[in-house]
């Protein structure tokens, strides 16, 4: 096997979490210490990820469409393919079918090796178990079905729906929002909820990443035309080790605010593209956004550790914003954030305020 090939099964062994604690580590100091091989590894990552794009990009644009001319019904939603073949044509110098697998997926027998990596999104039996009402949705009075959201569209209005599945948040006044892919998975219509602003509405699944556990939703554009402009954007520089974090999300049919601080610079597994913070965090969480105490947005909590107290997994901003700068780039999403603002609030409880009206429950 010559020296392509090998590279390329390492680089595939670190992509799918199949190197050992140690072997990881010494991979990693190689990457930083040779500068030939890091270029190589990027430009392998970078080539699996826009061929398999490419491949989706017309579809894409069709769902897009498709939500737009129809409110409230998405259609059939394409999915990114969690694992794909790269045609041989394309890479027979390289012999080699290159197989893109979710590293925090469990997968086969890995269950047990993987079992203190936790998602966290609620189950079936855990949401029927929640301290609820009675009735499982609560109908909206006549006074919000005519009310805040959407002034003259109370069609875009359901019901007050109870037992969240997970969270999701809006980064885009056209109707974009971000949540975990796992949450997402056999559910390409999903009901959005924000009881602050006693709303309700539905929204599709426009893209799953291939790599790493987030989605991305849209909702109908007459929905998006009654949000204002979104009151984050990401933060520009790495997370610090120490830096203070908060998240707002639903581990129960209230949103909840959580503190914590960055603990690691690296995730399960020293994963290098998620990272670890110090912060409890409950089945419900999942999809939530992660702020820095400024209010920057810094990623998307996706699990925790069972074995661990409060130690909690968030996938990283940088790659967050790659892939959308990408999909803009390629014209199949137009995800604008140049709206977004960030605003310095007098005091973190004002800030907590004005944030909360942009996470929203998730509901299948």
């Amino acid at each position: 096997m010559n020296s392509a090939a090998q590279n390329m099964e390492r680089f595939d062994a670190y992509l799918h979490q199949k190197m050992g604690a140690e072997e990881r580590t010494l991979f990693e100091q190689e990457l930083e210490n040779n500068a030939l091989l890091k270029t190589e590894f990027l430009e392998y990552r970078q080539f699996i990820t826009d061929l398999h794009d490419g491949a989706e990009y017309g579809e894409i644009r069709h769902q897009l469409k498709t939500i737009h001319n129809k409110p409230g019904v998405g259609g059939r939603v394409f999915f990114l393919s969690p694992q794909f073949l790269v045609p041989l044509s394309l890479v027979a110098s390289l012999a080699l079918i290159i197989t893109i697998i979710n590293p925090f997926v469990k997968q086969g027998n890995s269950s047990a090796e993987n079992s203190d990596y936790q998602n966290l999104q609620h189950s079936p039996a855990a949401t029927e178990s929640m301290d609820t009402a009675t009735d499982s949705t609560v109908a909206f009075s006549e006074t919000q079905a005519n009310g805040k959201a959407y002034p003259g569209s109370p069609e875009f209005l359901t019901e007050i729906k109870t037992d969240p599945a997970g969270t999701a948040f809006l980064i885009s006044k056209d109707g974009y929002f971000l949540t975990s892919k796992h949450l997402v998975e056999k559910h390409p219509l999903l009901t959005l909820q924000q009881k602050d602003q006693h709303y309700t509405f539905e929204a599709s699944v426009v893209y799953t990443d291939s790599l790493m556990d987030f989605a991305i939703l849209k909702c109908h554009e007459k929905i998006a035309a009654a949000f204002k402009p979104v009151p984050f954007k990401f933060l520009k520089n790495d997370i610090q080790l120490g830096q203070d974090v908060f998240t707002l999300g639903y581990p129960k049919n209230e949103i909840v605010y959580t503190k914590g601080v960055v603990s690691s610079e690296k995730g399960y597994k020293s994963d290098t593209l998620s990272y670890e913070v110090s912060l409890p965090s409950n089945p419900g969480y999942s999809g939530a956004p992660l702020f820095t105490s400024d209010g920057d947005l810094v990623g998307i909590v996706i699990a925790n550790n069972t074995r661990q107290q409060a130690v909690t997994y968030v996938l990283n901003h940088h790659y967050i914003e790659t892939v959308i700068d990408n999909l803009a780039k390629k014209d199949s999403m137009k995800i604008d954030m140049h709206t977004n603002f960030s605003k310095r609030y007098k005091d973190h409880s004002t800030l907590v305020k004005a944030y909360r009206a942009y996470i929203f429950e998730v509901h299948y």
